[in-house]
C-alpha cells in the first residue's frame, strides 16, 4: 500500500490525465464490472486500471480500444471522468461521461479533475466544473 498527500493525489490524477488515462467513480460494484470488461485481471491489459482510496474510490482507466467502443470516445470528443451509477434491479451500470471537445483547453480541464479527485478522495464530493 502506498500513502500520498492531498497534493500528490493530485500531481496522481494529473499525469494519468495528461497521458491517456481517464477517471471513473461512483457505485462500488463499477470497479469490478469495468475491470473485468476491459481490464481482466492476470492479464497484461489489468495494468491499465488502477485504484485509488478506499470508500470514496477512484479508478483510472487507459484509454485502450476497448474502452473507447465502450465509451464511445473518438478523435473529436475526449472521455475525461466516468460517473457510473447502478441500474436498479439489474446487474448493469449507467454512466455519466465527462467529455472535451477536441479543441477544448485540456490542461485547464485535467487541473479541475485532478482537484475534483482530491475533493472525493478526501471530502467525498466530486465536482470537476469549480
Amino acid at each position: 500500500m502506498i500513502l500520498l498527500g492531498t497534493d500528490q493525489i493530485v500531481d496522481v490524477a494529473l499525469d494519468k490525465l495528461k497521458t491517456g488515462w481517464a477517471v471513473l467513480y461512483g457505485h462500488p460494484d463499477v470497479f469490478k464490472f469495468v475491470e473485468y470488461s476491459l481490464y481482466k485481471p492476470g492479464t497484461n491489459a489489468n495494468a491499465g486500471f488502477e485504484l485509488l482510496g478506499f470508500l470514496p474510490t477512484v479508478a483510472f482507466c487507459k484509454k485502450t480500444p476497448g474502452f473507447r467502443k465502450m465509451f464511445k470516445e473518438t478523435d473529436d470528443r475526449t472521455v475525461t471522468v466516468l460517473q457510473a451509477f447502478k441500474v436498479d434491479n439489474s446487474e448493469g451500470f449507467a454512466f455519466h461521461i465527462l467529455e472535451a471537445p477536441k479543441d477544448s483547453d485540456n490542461e485547464a480541464r485535467y487541473n479541475k479533475v485532478a482537484q475534483a479527485v482530491r475533493n472525493y478522495l478526501v471530502n467525498g464530493e466530486f465536482v470537476p466544473h469549480r
